[in-house]
């Protein structure tokens, strides 16, 4: 089975901007996507402005939650 990779992309909806790793196939600049919220409910509308880094997408599952613990780290 080959590696599959995630992607760090800016995406653009209106006035709306956000920074998030997807999956490579979708990570193509202009492309549009539907983006799933919290709800469940799919929000239409989102380009990929730009593309960054790639990891590898186990890695990307096992740290999606770390900037929970971020202030925890950082606090004095």
């Amino acid at each position: 089975m080959a590696d599959e990779y995630h992607v760090q992309c800016e995406l653009g909806n209106g006035d709306s901007r956000m920074v998030s790793w997807i999956p490579e196939k979708y990570a193509k600049k202009n492309k549009q996507l539907k983006l799933r919220e919290e709800n469940g409910q799919w929000e239409d509308g989102w380009v990929v402005i730009n593309t960054y880094g790639k990891r590898l997408s186990t890695y990307c599952s096992l740290h999606e939650r770390d900037y929970t613990r971020q202030r925890e780290a950082s606090d004095i």
